[in-house]
C-alpha cells in the first residue's frame, strides 16, 4: 500500500512540475518482470519523466513497482520491489518513430516476506542496480505517444537471483 502511494505521489508531482522544469514528456506504463532464476513473471508498473539534457541525450527519472505472492503448503511467500532511479538515454528522433537506448542506476527497496504457519518473517533490503534499456516511441496523434521498452536490471556480479528482466509498454504525453 505504501509503495502505491509513493507511485501516485511521483506521478502527480511529475505532472505538476514538468512544464516548469522544461520536461519533454511524462509517461506511465505496465508490463512484466521476471527474476533471473525464476520461471514466474509478475505485473510491473512504472512512471517516468523525460528531460532533454544536451542534443539527443535525455535524463529520465523513474519509479517502478512490482509484487508477487506465491502460495506454499503452510502459507505464502511475498516478493516485492519498489524502485526509484534515473536513466541517461540517447534518443534517435524521427517523424513518427523515435528509438532510444541507455543506462542508469536505481535504488530498489526489496521485500521478501514469508507467512508460514501464522508467523511472518521479513527480509527487507535496499540495493542498487544498474539498468540497461532500449525502446521505441511511436507518435499516435498530437502529444500522445505509445512506447515499448526492454530492460535488464543487474544487481551484482555474474548471475544474481535478484537480477530482473522487464518488458513494458505505456503512454507518454509530450509537451
Amino acid at each position: 500500500m505504501r509503495s502505491s502511494l509513493w507511485l501516485a505521489v511521483f506521478v502527480a508531482l511529475s505532472v505538476l512540475f514538468c512544464s516548469e522544469a522544461s520536461a519533454q514528456s511524462v509517461g506511465a506504463g505496465a508490463g512484466i518482470v521476471k527474476l533471473e532464476k525464476d520461471d514466474e513473471s509478475s505485473l510491473y508498473l512504472t512512471a517516468n519523466v523525460r528531460f532533454p539534457l544536451l542534443g539527443p541525450i535525455h535524463l529520465e527519472p523513474e519509479v517502478g513497482y512490482w509484487k508477487r505472492t506465491q502460495p506454499v503448503p503452510a502459507g505464502e511467500l511475498i516478493y516485492e520491489d519498489f524502485s526509484i532511479g534515473a536513466n541517461a538515454l540517447l534518443v534517435v528522433p524521427g517523424s513518427r518513430f523515435e528509438l532510444f537506448g541507455g543506462a542508469g542506476i536505481g535504488a530498489h527497496f526489496l521485500d521478501r516476506s514469508a507467512g508460514i504457519a501464522q508467523i511472518i518473517r521479513d527480509a527487507k533490503t535496499t540495493d542498487t542496480a544498474i539498468h540497461v534499456l532500449g525502446g521505441i516511441d511511436v507518435r499516435l496523434s498530437g502529444p500522445l505517444v505509445v512506447f515499448g521498452v526492454a530492460r535488464k536490471d543487474v544487481f551484482g556480479d555474474g548471475s544474481d537471483e535478484r537480477d530482473q528482466t522487464k518488458f513494458y509498454a505505456g503512454l507518454r504525453l509530450k509537451f
